[in-house]
């Protein structure tokens, strides 16, 4: 927003000439840039208008990789977490999870069997008005980890997508600042 609001100075022919080359100088300096101001038509000399705008999709890409960065393994620790409560690892649960999201199967599914392990007496099973009540509360359980990997699966995607158009935008001197967790 800073940099959108200097270049708003910058171009303004009308605004004081000192805070035009103030705005300007911010811009050089988060650009990396040597703009200048023409002395007799008071016009940038160059295009900082394609530069300005390449910089601010430069950082919202980064912005959004950075955000799921931070969310991946979060949503990771939540399913692992999840998935180890009903003796599995992550990848048995995601692996069933998916299994249930391409064959929609929640009966035989080995998370829900997991989550809600079948009753060998079926007088119980039918009777039982807690039986209903704990299959209802396994079946959102199984609904709420289907929602969270599809979160994972999400921030995977547009992690990859913000980082390829970070890619394409970012000159190679340029640092996305803090968007590899490994950094820091």
């Amino acid at each position: 927003i800073r940099l959108e609001k200097q270049l708003k100075i910058a171009n303004d022919l009308k605004a004081n000439l000192e805070d035009r080359k103030r705005a300007l100088d911010y811009i050089n300096t988060q650009l990396k840039t040597n703009y200048s101001i023409d002395g007799k038509t008071l016009k940038i000399n160059g295009d900082i208008n394609t530069q300005v705008a390449k910089r601010i999709e430069l950082l919202k890409a980064a912005a959004q990789a950075d955000h799921y960065a931070r969310k991946i393994p979060e949503v990771k620790d939540k399913m692992k977490a999840e998935a180890e409560k009903n003796g599995m690892t992550l990848f048995e649960a995601t692996s069933a999870a998916r299994q249930y999201m391409q064959d929609g199967d929640v009966e035989n599914n080995a998370l829900f069997k997991k989550m809600f392990p079948e009753h060998d007496d079926k007088f119980l099973k039918y009777t039982n008005p807690v039986w209903h009540t704990e299959k209802a509360s396994a079946k959102n359980q199984f609904t709420e980890f289907i929602e969270t990997l599809k979160i994972w699966d999400d921030a995977n995607k547009n992690i990859e997508s913000a980082i390829k158009l970070s890619n394409q935008l970012a000159p190679p001197d340029i640092s996305l600042g803090g968007t590899d967790p490994d950094d820091k």
